[in-house]
């Protein structure tokens, strides 16, 4: 386990991790965060670091609006659902199925039914 290491082979681990990674280990448990020093205001992270912590600190919202990776944008919760993707096509008559059915594909997630 990660957590069964001294600290001083985790710091010496992080000494070649990016600043993202480190982010990434101190949000996982917090005897790694107690581990890890703070960041430096000054070190820079990627913009996907920052999306990951905007993310992670969000609020759920009580109107159900979920933020979409991708397009950025802000829509109803039931647009992340796979069967509001313009994707699920009609699949041909079934005598096995008793009728129509949908096809269904499966959306990744936090990507919107537009993706």
């Amino acid at each position: 386990s990660l957590l069964a290491l001294p600290p001083e082979l985790l710091l010496s681990i992080a000494a070649h991790l990016p600043p993202d990674a480190i982010l990434s280990l101190k949000l996982t448990h917090p005897a790694l965060n107690n581990t890890f020093p703070p960041l430096r205001k000054s070190t820079p992270l990627t913009r996907c670091a920052r999306l990951a912590c905007l993310a992670y600190l969000q609020r759920p919202s009580p109107t159900n609006l979920i933020r979409c990776v991708l397009c950025k944008a802000t829509y109803p919760a039931s647009l992340f659902n796979s069967a509001a993707s313009p994707t699920c096509l009609p699949a041909p008559y079934s005598a096995s199925t008793g009728g129509r059915r949908t096809e269904v594909v499966e959306l990744p997630a936090r990507f919107c039914a537009w993706h």
